[in-house]
């Protein structure tokens, strides 16, 4: 059985360059890169995590990955994160797949609401109308059907109007694919949670919009 511990090394790259007489952090970084893949290489880390450790000395073999370092919103490399799953178990990647998925899917619920906000802050609705959430209702293509830009925004005082998102939204309306024909999504601008259902009045009932109809 294959167990993987991620080990965090958090280094000042200022300071690395300091100590080492590197010129700036640029310089730094490559030289840590170098340092951490060569003694991955040569058994150094795997030396260190056994070497006061009687049981996994004697009874493990430890495998240490090339480094990745986390830069400018960077992860893992692609270099690290393919070796790491390589580790894992069958069980392991179907949950890495899983939190993956879903971290992905959080990422783009953000960006969704990010937009959404966004366009309606431009709108300039005045303290009288208050925008509370906005539905958008699977439309017919060739292909099969797909969540529509163009929704329904509702607000505060029970009124609703159209909302053309203009073509900024549709990769993140429709990640998953084709839906179905009764399918929307809402966007709750009061607390920024997005809802997705394959039937939507579900949608229309989670956001509390009570007199909302998918066909309107």
């Amino acid at each position: 059985m294959k167990f993987t511990i991620g080990v965090t090394l958090d280094i000042d790259p200022e300071a690395w360059a300091g100590e080492y007489d590197l010129a700036g952090s640029t310089a730094a970084v490559a030289d840590i890169t170098e340092v951490l893949t060569r003694h991955a290489a040569d058994g150094a880390f795997a030396e260190a995590f056994t070497s006061g450790w009687g049981m996994m000395r004697d009874l493990a073999t430890v495998t240490v990955s090339a480094p990745g370092h986390v830069l400018a919103g960077m992860t893992w490399s692609e270099t690290l994160a393919a070796a790491e799953v390589g580790h894992l178990e069958a069980a392991g990647r179907g949950s890495l797949m899983s939190a993956l998925r879903g971290a992905e899917r959080a990422d783009d619920d953000a960006a969704l609401v990010a937009a959404v906000r966004a366009h309606v802050a431009a709108q300039g609705y005045g303290a009288d109308r208050v925008p509370v959430a906005a539905v958008f209702a699977a439309k017919e293509w060739d292909n099969g059907h797909f969540l529509s830009e163009c929704g329904l925004l509702f607000f505060a005082d029970g009124s609703a109007e159209d909302i053309d998102m203009y073509d900024t939204i549709d990769e993140l309306l429709n990640a998953d694919g084709a839906c179905g024909s009764d399918a929307a999504l809402g966007v709750d601008l009061r607390t920024g949670k997005v809802t997705a259902d394959e039937y939507g009045h579900t949608v229309y009932q989670t956001l509390g919009l009570t007199a909302a109809d998918l066909a309107a």
